[in-house]
């Protein structure tokens, strides 16, 4: 929670810098200029932020993609975790000779009898 709250500021702060890099270019000025110069600048304006944006959403597809990777491999270590879980339950029920019994229900009370306790 504290990193996207980190990474949402820095989003923040690096907008407002960006709005200063690259001033919002109106097309309903009052005079232009004639010599050409002004749409250069929008021009490279456009490239630059063009440029950004294309950067910005690279990082974030490779970020996207990292953590992705990171995900599937806790997931699948979970797994194998659960597996020798399972596993070490079944050898420690089979050492105790309980091996055919079902697993305990999650109701207090609904426990099997075994042949032994049922007279």
């Amino acid at each position: 929670k504290h990193l996207r709250i980190a990474h949402l500021r820095r989003l923040i702060s690096h907008r407002s810098s960006l709005n200063q890099n690259f001033p919002v270019v109106r097309s309903d000025r009052k005079n232009p200029k004639m010599d050409g110069h002004d749409s250069e600048d929008t021009k490279q304006s456009t490239a630059d932020m063009t440029a950004f944006v294309q950067n910005l959403l690279q990082q974030m597809q490779t970020r996207f993609q990292t953590m992705s990777d990171s995900i599937i491999t806790k997931i699948d270590d979970m797994g194998g975790r659960i597996n020798e879980l399972e596993q070490s339950i079944n050898d420690l029920r089979a050492e105790m000779g309980v091996e055919g019994t079902p697993p305990p229900s999650s109701k207090p009370g609904d426990e099997p009898k075994t042949p032994a306790s049922s007279t």
